[in-house]
């Protein structure tokens, strides 16, 4: 090679690491700031998850479920890793008190939908399906969301159900729910897949 040759080599030689660094910084860079996904396995009370679902959504951060109650060791190793590194994320934006204050959010989030679920409990319709849903071995299930600063949630009342001849998770009844006045709304009773 001659010496013009040399050169030019080194720079685009220069240039690509340098770009290949950059990217790879950007990656990091994004990964730790976009990464809030916590793994989780085994089987939560659905109450107690859709609080912690709700929380979750206004702090930014998601619990991604990759295996129910049998876990293996490579698994719960690699589950382990992710989250170290998601919590560094989380404590970086939230703090390192982040999980208490996280905690606490969703208790009182929780009692709120304790109150939304009594309410729905005493609705005629949905007492007579799940009634009917428990004879067949299933019970109505409660997903519930806030409507902005409100007294109010959306809710869908899930159970199993069959939608052109399969059994699916459906939604039963939409509704929405006034917990301070202890109301509750028919929006909608078409069956449908319930997400």
């Amino acid at each position: 090679m001659n010496y013009l040759n040399i050169i030019f080599f080194l720079i685009i030689l220069n240039g690509t690491t340098l770009l290949c660094y950059a990217q790879d910084t950007t990656a990091a860079k994004n990964n730790k700031t976009e990464n809030f996904t916590l793994l989780t396995a085994g089987l939560s009370d659905m109450q107690e998850r859709n609080a912690k679902d709700v929380v979750a959504e206004r702090w930014s951060i998601k619990f991604k479920s990759v295996a129910g109650c049998m876990v293996t060791k490579e698994l719960r190793d690699s589950m382990y890793r992710n989250n170290i590194i998601v919590t560094k994320n989380i404590e970086d934006k939230y703090g390192k008190s982040w999980r208490n204050k996280f905690e606490k959010e969703v208790k009182i989030e929780f009692e709120k939908q304790k109150i939304v679920t009594q309410i729905l409990d005493t609705v005629s319709f949905i007492q007579k399906k799940d009634k009917e849903m428990n004879l067949e071995g299933n019970g109505l299930h409660y997903r519930m969301k806030p409507i902005g600063n409100t007294k109010e949630y959306t809710v869908s009342v899930n159970g199993w159900g069959e939608i052109n001849g399969k059994d699916v998770w459906v939604s039963y009844y939409k509704m929405t729910v006034n917990y301070k006045k202890k109301t509750a709304k028919l929006i909608s009773n078409s069956i449908e897949q319930a997400l």
